[in-house]
């Protein structure tokens, strides 16, 4: 799956191309794609995956343009249930909601709330308040005893992880870093602690590295998850795409799920 910042190359033929066979391929249980379309209209429908549900938050205008900015598309398997939830409107075109049963063996279902997020580079142009915006994402989380957010977070967490030694410390990182202790959840690359930009990075703009898309899981409602750079080259995009493995607690269960049964842990991909 593929992502594109900064330049129109993200509604190219060849992107939404190479991401249709990257899915194909791997074969997620759910996919995030954060988007910079320049466009207010819908776009989901470029990524030809017909085994997947699509749910898209277009791009909207900022407060200096009257093209859309940011995106998000989500996509989850068909064989999973899935409904999709509200969000306030500050996260609107850059927080996408569903809430996933991921069917066990024994034929119930585990309740997984699945979070696409592309999060507020430059607050000024997009004239959105941070706190308001990680609170509003916490409020979605305490709705959930189980739960994974996968996408552009536009902030680090440490000095490791950008070619840039204050990035950490920008606007952007500190409220990230001041949301992580609200939530009962884990940031996957901060398990990992030999990170690091020149190897881990997941987006190169310019001569700059970084990690800033990331996972977050559930403490409660997950028992170990992963980040990994996805082994996959989808071009006509300054990131790379990562991949997720979450192994959830199967407690509670509901029973008689509809879905059929299915033994393996979720998977989710996302650039």
């Amino acid at each position: 799956m593929e992502k594109t910042v900064d330049n129109e190359q993200c509604v190219s033929i060849f992107g939404y191309d190479r991401m249709t066979h990257a899915l194909r391929d791997l074969l997620p249980h759910a996919w995030v794609l954060p988007l910079e379309t320049k466009s207010v209209l819908p776009v989901a429908h470029r990524v030809q995956t017909s085994d997947y549900l699509t749910f898209e938050s277009p791009g909207l205008p900022s407060a200096r343009q009257r093209s859309g900015r940011c995106g998000v598309i989500v996509g989850v398997r068909r064989t999973l249930a899935s409904t999709r939830i509200d969000v306030p409107p500050i996260l609107m075109g850059r927080v996408v909601v569903t809430d996933i049963i991921i069917p066990t063996i024994s034929g119930g279902g585990i309740p997984h709330r699945f979070i696409g997020l592309y999060a507020p580079w430059d607050p000024g142009i997009d004239n959105i308040s941070l706190t308001e915006f990680w609170r509003s994402v916490r409020d979605l989380t305490q709705q959930a005893r189980s739960w994974t957010i996968i996408g552009d977070f536009n902030a680090t967490v440490s000095a490791a992880e950008s070619s840039n030694p204050t990035a950490y410390i920008s606007t952007n990182s500190r409220a990230f870093q001041a949301f992580l202790p609200t939530i009962d959840g884990l940031d996957a690359w901060s398990l990992s602690p030999e990170r690091h930009y020149l190897t881990d990075y997941t987006c190169h703009a310019g001569s700059g590295h970084s990690l800033i898309d990331r996972v977050l899981f559930s403490h409660s409602g997950v028992l170990h998850g992963e980040i990994t750079l996805a082994p996959y080259y989808v071009g006509a995009t300054d990131h790379r795409p990562i991949e997720a493995r979450i192994f959830l607690n199967s407690s509670p269960v509901l029973s008689h799920s509809p879905m059929p049964s299915q033994n393996s842990a979720p998977r989710h991909y996302y650039p």
